[in-house]
């Protein structure tokens, strides 16, 4: 629906409610089965929020609800290798699917030697494994702090 304007200090009548305020706001929802069963005829580019996916506003794309933004979430955090190099982290929240964006970094203890080189072997939604390295063999049976960053799909609505 195109945008209405309205005068300041202006009367909003019934007959043009839906146009001037209800239609131009984020509507508030407490689930996704409350918007469907009181929001049935959504225009193209309508915005709504959910009680149950704080942070997060959806917009109508003409077929389904879609997030306005991805997810994001970064963490300092220490791990412990295996022997072959290998070690994870679990997101704290899990991704709706596999982010499409991970990237780690070492920044301690202070005795870690570098260069360092890290090979991401299964990067899902709830979690990440990878391999550290240093000058190209595992760095192994080793804790290492990292500060990670990961952005991807919200959780579905519930």
């Amino acid at each position: 629906m195109p945008l209405v304007p309205h005068v300041a200090a202006g009367q909003i009548v019934a007959s043009n409610w839906g146009n001037l305020v209800a239609d131009q706001v984020v509507m508030r929802f407490t689930t996704a089965a409350q918007r469907a069963s009181q929001l049935t005829a959504p225009v193209l580019n309508q915005m709504t929020t959910l009680d149950n996916r704080l942070d997060c506003i959806q917009r109508w794309n003409g077929s389904a609800w879609v997030d306005m933004a991805p997810l994001v979430q970064t963490l300092n955090q220490t791990v412990t290798t295996d022997a072959a190099g290998h070690t994870g982290v679990t997101f704290p929240t899990a991704f709706g699917a596999a982010p499409t964006y991970f990237s780690l970094a070492p920044i301690g203890p202070a005795s870690v030697p570098t260069p360092f080189g890290f090979l991401i072997e299964t990067l899902a939604a709830g979690s990440v494994v990878f391999r550290v390295y240093n000058n190209n063999a595992p760095y192994n049976s080793s804790s290492i702090t990292i500060v990670w960053i990961a952005v991807g799909p919200r959780p579905a609505a519930t």
